[in-house]
C-alpha cells in the first residue's frame, strides 16, 4: 500500500520533489525555545513545536520571520505577567 505524500505536492500527479533540506541553526534554536516554553508553561511540548512555521531557503529551512516576531511578543507578555504576579518591578 502506497503511503500518502507529506508536504506540498509538486504537480497534479501527486508526486513530491526529492529535494532535501537541513534545519538551520536558527530553526534549531527556535525549537529549543519552544521546548523550554513547554516546560515553563506546563504545556505539551509537541503542541508548542506544532506552532512552528518555517520557510525554505537554498538548502535549509528557516523560521518564518512573522512567527519569530509573534513568538517574541508573546514571550515578552509572559515575562511581564510573571513580574507583575511576583510583585517585582
Amino acid at each position: 500500500m502506497e503511503e500518502p505524500p507529506i508536504g506540498r505536492l509538486t504537480n497534479k500527479e501527486k508526486t513530491m520533489s526529492n529535494k532535501t533540506y537541513r534545519l538551520s541553526d536558527t530553526t534549531i534554536a527556535q525549537i529549543v525555545q519552544l521546548v523550554q516554553m513547554g516546560i515553563l508553561t506546563g504545556t505539551d511540548i509537541s503542541d508548542q513545536i506544532r506552532t512552528l512555521r518555517v520557510i525554505t531557503g537554498e538548502d535549509s529551512v528557516e523560521p518564518d520571520p512573522a512567527f519569530v516576531e509573534n513568538f517574541n511578543k508573546n514571550l515578552e507578555k509572559l515575562k511581564e505577567a510573571a513580574i507583575n504576579e511576583s510583585g517585582q518591578t
